[in-house]
């Protein structure tokens, strides 16, 4: 028998402790998606260029450059793979940014993992 293989997540965060945190949250209430954390945007860029995800999840705030901006990266080869930003930030103007930039969603934390998880169900 054929197993089905799980769904690549890319979880780009500058913050190791939040890549751990999704990993745990994931292994523990998503056991089908096969998540990936990468503390870099250029690393980030790398790995991608290797490696097909199904979705993306990127922090807002990155040091090298911002979620938005690396959205809007990805989206110059790839139109259509679905992509979350991630954030702490609530504001208007930052969900109008990150969606302008071609994300496909805003999920904020506070919200909890729980709309983040939902969130990426309804787009895969």
């Amino acid at each position: 028998m054929i197993g089905i293989s799980p769904t690549g997540i890319l979880y780009v965060d500058n913050d190791p402790e939040s890549c751990e945190w999704i990993k745990n949250s994931f292994r523990t209430n998503e056991k089908n998606f096969d998540v990936v954390c990468i503390n870099g945007t250029d690393d980030a860029l790398d790995r991608i260029r290797r490696q097909s995800f199904d979705l993306y999840i990127l922090e807002y705030c990155l040091s090298e450059m911002t979620g938005p901006e690396l959205c809007r990266r990805i989206r110059s080869t790839d139109r259509d793979t679905p992509i979350v930003i991630y954030s702490a930030l609530f504001r208007d103007v930052d969900r109008k940014t990150a969606l302008e930039a071609g994300a496909s969603a805003f999920v904020v934390k506070s919200d909890g993992f729980s709309n983040l998880s939902a969130t990426i169900r309804r787009l895969l």
